[in-house]
């Protein structure tokens, strides 16, 4: 009896690894579709259908997002590395220094359900300006001499492409920034437990094993810039867009109906909270990095002479930071800096539009 209930759970949970394989397949291929018909609308609007501001900037957006998401799927497994390598970090000093992330775990969760909220709310406005939106597409296919069935059937086709499109944008996006910003916070927690740890006494037999914990938590550090400065750049860049945009037309659109005013609100809400977790997350890890190695080097005069020729000067000679695409560091100023430019250009085309 035995054996059979462990055969049996043994079909059960390759039948259970079966379909999640198969259910992640057809996720992948109707992500691919959405996005060849999100691709194959924007060259429509370059090429046949009449083209303004708002038109190109979709487009860019659109293309955008498709290099966000490429660079995503390629990095999957980086992903999951990293995370494996926190997960053995913790495990290790956990049971030494009685600390827990179930904090973090339910912030980012709350975090995750109000920004789902919020593109739902979205949605919801966006389609109900969809009769609206399908009639001046109609129109445009009209005057290109298609046929009155065809042109509803392309422009509904358009306008769901468009909808999913956004949706999924935005929930890749928002996954990406939890985990960026949970990714900051567990290593923000690792250094602020090593600078408890240095000031208070400790043994001799310490202190190899203080290095080799920094040494690990830098490594990561490392690895997360390598893999995710780009991915970082892009969300910030997307964010700031997705900002101006909406703000510019919350601040000089004199009419504006509640379902789109309520639309663009939700969606510069969500835009935000991106650029503020980004660059907070990264700015803070790279101040307490910095705090720690400081306090690392005034440990110097406190370990052995053996450890500090070789493992020491090895650890604190390394700098490591969060950058944007290894082009500016991410620090305070950069977030007082963004929003300034953001306000002086909606200042300038808002003066030279009136």
């Amino acid at each position: 009896m035995p054996r059979y209930s462990s055969q049996t759970k043994q079909k059960m949970e390759a039948e259970k690894t079966k379909l999640i394989s198969c259910l992640y397949d057809y996720l992948r291929y109707i992500l691919f579709v959405i996005f060849c018909l999100a691709t194959v609308t924007s060259i429509l609007w370059l090429t046949i259908l009449p083209r303004g501001s708002k038109e190109i900037a979709n487009t860019f957006l659109t293309l955008s997002v498709q290099l966000f998401y490429m660079l995503i799927f390629r990095r999957r497994q980086a992903i999951k590395r990293i995370i494996e390598r926190l997960r053995k970090l913790l495990n290790t000093l956990m049971p030494r220094y009685n600390f827990s992330l179930k904090r973090e775990k339910w912030i980012c969760t709350f975090y995750f359900l109000f920004v789902q909220v919020l593109f739902v709310v979205w949605s919801i406005m966006f389609s109900s300006a969809v009769r609206l939106r399908s009639k001046d597409l109609q129109r445009s296919f009209e005057r290109l001499e298609f046929s009155s069935h065809l042109s509803f059937v392309l422009s509904l086709v358009i306008l769901i492409t468009e909808l999913l499109f956004s949706f999924i944008t935005k929930l890749i996006f928002s996954s990406f920034v939890i985990y960026y910003s949970l990714i900051c916070r567990v290593i923000r927690l690792l250094f602020g437990h090593l600078l408890q740890i240095l000031r208070r006494q400790m043994f001799i037999q310490e202190h190899k094993y203080l290095l080799e914990n920094y040494e690990k938590i830098m490594k990561i550090m490392r690895k997360v810039d390598k893999e995710f400065s780009l991915l970082a750049f892009i969300t910030i860049i997307m964010s700031m867009i997705g900002l101006f945009w909406g703000g510019y037309i919350l601040a000089f659109r004199k009419h504006l109906s509640s379902t789109y005013f309520i639309s663009l609100v939700c969606s510069v809400s969500c835009y935000l909270t991106f650029q503020l977790l980004i660059m907070i997350s990264a700015s803070m890890i790279n101040e307490m990095e910095k705090k720690t190695r400081n306090s690392m080097k005034r440990l110097k005069c406190r370990v052995s002479r053996d450890l500090r020729e070789t493992k020491f000067k090895e650890v604190c000679s390394k700098k490591s930071y969060l950058t944007l695409w290894k082009i500016y560091v991410l620090d305070r100023s950069l977030l007082i800096t963004s929003f300034g430019t953001l306000l002086t250009y909606g200042i300038l085309l808002g003066t030279l539009g009136e």
